[in-house]
């Protein structure tokens, strides 16, 4: 499993991952990432994150690129 936060796949969790698996409206690489992780009994939170994203109407205001270590500036 990827290094990061990683999070308990609950039941809810579990139906949106299979949701997103079935969903047309997901590219397929994204399709196939949430049938892979609706198995796991915890789920990596940037893959959770990339079908969340994806998958939601809002994802333009609410998703945007979170900054990563290396670019945020020092203070």
């Amino acid at each position: 499993m990827a290094s990061g936060l990683v999070v308990a796949a609950t039941d809810p969790l579990r139906a949106f991952l299979a949701s997103a698996a079935a969903s047309h409206d997901l590219p397929a690489d994204l399709r196939d990432l949430a049938s892979s992780l609706a198995a796991r009994s915890a789920v990596p939170y940037r893959s959770l994150r990339d079908i969340w994203c994806a998958a939601s109407s809002t994802a333009p205001t609410s998703c945007s690129p979170a900054p990563s270590h290396a670019t945020r500036a020092m203070s």
